[in-house]
Order: C-alpha cells, then structure tokens, then sequence
C-alpha cells in the first residue's frame, strides 16, 4: 500500500468505485422527433383508412357498385382496393401495412352497422385508444391498463421499436400473432359488412324495380 500513488484519481476511482454502469445509445434520436413516434404516427396510421373509406362508399353509392357486381366481385374489389391504398400508404414496410389494413377493415366493417351520425364518436374513441395504449409503460400503470397489450397500436409501436433498435428488446413474438389475429377478425367482419351492403342494395333495387312494375 506504501507503493500507491494516492494523488492518481484513476487508483481512488478503483479502491473506492470498482464496479459502475454506464448507459450506451444505441439509437441516438432526437428528443423533439421521439415524442411523435407514438403520438401523430399512430394517429396517421387511422384516419386515412376512415377518408378513404368514406370516398370509397361515396363512389360505389354513386356508381351503383354493390347492385351491379355479385357479392364474390365486391368482396374481391374491394379487397383489392384495400391492400393496394395500404400498401402505398404504409412506405411499403410491411408492419405498417398489416396494421393499416386491418384499421381499414375494422373502419369499413363499423361503417356498414353503424349510422354515419355516430362514427366521429368511434374514430375519435378509437384514436384515443390506441394512441395512449402506446404512451406510458404498463408496468407503471394500474393493472387494469394491462388490456392495452391487446391494443393494434401498441404491438405496432413494439414493432417499430424493435425495428428501429436492431432487435435490442425482441417482441415480434407476440406482437406479429397478436395483430395477424386482429386481421384475421377484421378480415371476417370486412367480408360480412360487405355482404350486408351488397343484400340491402340488390333489396333496394328489387323494391324499386317492384314499385315500378305495379305503377305498369
């Protein structure tokens, strides 16, 4: 101990504080940026399904779409229509796709039952959902915030962070299964709105075409 140079603050940091943490940036980000990463992006992955929907019905009602094609070709028009302005939408990265179709068919699936007076109350409930499911850590929340983790938003928001960290705290596998079953159910629901609509129009036309006929 007599041999020790006592002034060396390298040696005290050894005698004293041997063993210390330091924290690595693995992903520098900018402060300012990080705060829309699981506020506006998650919003903006919601309202262009809801506007394209609405010019979607707006054109098939004008069109006449749902009486003129069989329930099989509106399905799959529609469809394809879905995956095609999804697939643009999303930047092409396939996360963001799976979860803006889904929104699509759960949007259009809402519209086809419920009145157009009250979707404002949906989307805007649907928004704040799925923006604060991503907002805070569940641990530090009470329990009942758990249901969150069922939440398309936040398993998106688990994907994009995995992606963006290079895989540092892996969760795709249980982000991917939960939002392909969100698909699979918003899937289901797509085909039986749009069965629903392509019944009440061709129900349409035949009363008219009924009323017609009896005026004859």
């Amino acid at each position: 101990m007599s041999d020790i140079n006592t002034t060396d603050t390298s040696i005290a940091q050894v005698l004293f504080d041997p063993i210390s943490a330091a924290s690595i940036n693995i992903k520098p980000t900018n402060q300012g940026a990080c705060f829309y990463y699981n506020t506006v992006t998650m919003v903006m992955v919601i309202l262009p399904q809801f506007l394209f929907v609405m010019a979607l019905n707006g054109i098939s009602a004008e069109t006449n779409i749902f009486g003129s094609l069989t329930l099989k070709r509106n399905i799959a028009l529609r469809f394809a229509l879905s995956v095609g302005f999804t697939f643009i939408t999303s930047l092409f990265w396939m996360a963001l796709w799976l979860v803006m179709h889904l929104y699509f068919c759960i949007i259009d699936s809402v519209i086809a039952v419920l009145p157009m007076k009250f979707m404002p109350f949906f989307i805007l409930t649907w928004v704040i959902v799925n923006v604060t499911s991503t907002l805070s850590p569940f641990e530090l929340s009470p329990g009942f915030y758990y249901i969150g983790y069922a939440i398309p938003a936040y398993e998106l928001y688990q994907v994009l962070l995995d992606i963006w960290t290079h895989s540092c705290n892996p969760t795709l596998y249980q982000s991917l299964p939960i939002l392909f079953s969100w698909w699979l159910v918003a899937f289901v629901a797509f085909v039986g709105a749009t069965r629903r609509r392509t019944l009440v129009m061709l129900l349409q036309s035949s009363m008219v075409n009924l009323s017609d006929s009896e005026k004859v």
